[in-house]
């Protein structure tokens, strides 16, 4: 087993060794790949990959490098740093042709165990994981391991007529309403509508009250559609040529994420999005795909969880994040910080909820 090295999307020849690597693994997962993952980087941000070579293959971690002294709570004199996996998933993904001989949980704990090793000697202070359901012996992170929610995965391997049957009975009913009303689905690789996709899910997000960090600006669909080719594609629900419902799919070697989308509110009683739903599962099957991720609610078992469980009665699978102190003086030193400069603003803020790490939670209320 080699030693722990670090590549930087930043730097041409590392990048090209990421995707290299990349490319080789055999789901091919788009959260894994670094033009994703620079996606979710903020200009002082770095996209950046841990791996380590094994017999036969790499275990590889991609992650997003997040500098304190950029935020304005902490000043610039802090010199300390967190991690953080991007939008989605993330996790350890395997690269390589001997997964049977050389990816063993004990690996996976000797990863870690040099992970953590470099993150202290590089003032990380903490790590926040949102695991993929695919991703290498979850259990075996150094640090805590926990449910936060659930999610729907819709199996696709039993095949069109089972999974019909497997529908909630509204969802086949409400599926033969669309298809009466003269509703089709359009699929669109070429990003040909997009400035209708995000016409309707800047509205969704507005109708669902979305923070500012899921309104993604103009230059991050532009860079899915430049640097991420034939990894996803875009399914729209069409009134007479008009998109009313809308999702946007990332596509890995074996399985489809829905990933972002929205309907128009005015057309939500002709069921758009469930004949959607059903083009996107046909579209995996038709591609060999072996599941279709449909993600969770906005909160818990809302009302959308239970929609998506509709498509998937039997899917239901815990959302495993993973959370890691490395430095628990600094950790709460942060935490200080960040409850000092809310005061000074006239805020409060709740640092007991389960948002980690504590210091960056976006949850303050203005003093009445």
């Amino acid at each position: 087993m080699g030693a722990l090295k670090i590549l930087n999307a930043d730097r041409l020849p590392e990048l090209a060794l990421w995707i290299q690597m990349w490319s080789f693994q055999p789901a091919q997962e788009i959260f894994a790949h670094p033009k994703f993952v620079k996606l979710f980087c903020r200009p002082a941000d770095t996209a950046l990959c841990a791996y380590m070579e094994l017999s036969g293959g790499v275990l590889m971690f991609p992650f997003i490098l997040r500098p304190l002294p950029v935020e304005k709570w902490a000043g610039e004199h802090c010199q300390s740093q967190d991690i953080i996996s991007p939008y989605g998933y993330g996790g350890l993904v395997y690269s390589g042709s001997n997964a049977a001989n050389c990816l063993s949980e004990n690996n996976v704990r000797t990863f870690w165990r040099e992970f953590d090793a470099w993150s202290r000697n590089n003032k990380i202070v903490s790590c926040f994981i949102r695991f993929s359901p695919y991703s290498c012996y979850i259990q075996a992170f150094s640090g805590r391991v926990e449910p936060l929610g659930e999610h729907v995965i819709r199996l696709l391997s039993p095949g069109l007529p089972e999974i019909w049957n497997d529908f909630d009975h509204k969802v086949r009913t409400n599926i033969r309403r669309a298809l009466r009303t003269g509703l089709e689905v359009e699929i669109d690789p070429g990003s040909n509508r997009l400035e209708e996709f995000k016409k309707i899910y800047y509205a969704t997000m507005d109708r669902h009250h979305a923070q500012p960090q899921y309104y993604f600006p103009e230059e991050f669909f532009s860079a899915i559609r430049q640097d991420l080719p034939g990894k996803h594609i875009y399914f729209h629900t069409l009134q007479e040529n008009k998109v009313i419902s809308t999702e946007l799919v990332l596509i890995s070697q074996d399985y489809l994420y829905s990933f972002l989308g929205g309907t128009d509110k005015n057309a939500l009683k002709l069921y758009p999005n469930e004949i959607l739903k059903e083009a996107v599962i046909r579209w995996g099957i038709e591609h060999g795909k072996k599941a279709y991720a449909l993600g969770g609610g906005y909160k818990g078992q809302d009302s959308l969880f239970h929609y998506k469980k509709s498509l998937a009665p039997r899917g239901i699978v815990s959302a495993m994040v993973g959370k890691k102190i490395y430095d628990e003086t600094a950790y709460q030193t942060l935490c200080e910080m960040r409850l000092k400069y809310e005061i000074a603003l006239g805020n409060t803020i709740d640092f007991t909820d389960e948002f980690f790490p504590a210091y960056r939670n976006c949850a303050t209320a203005q003093r009445q």
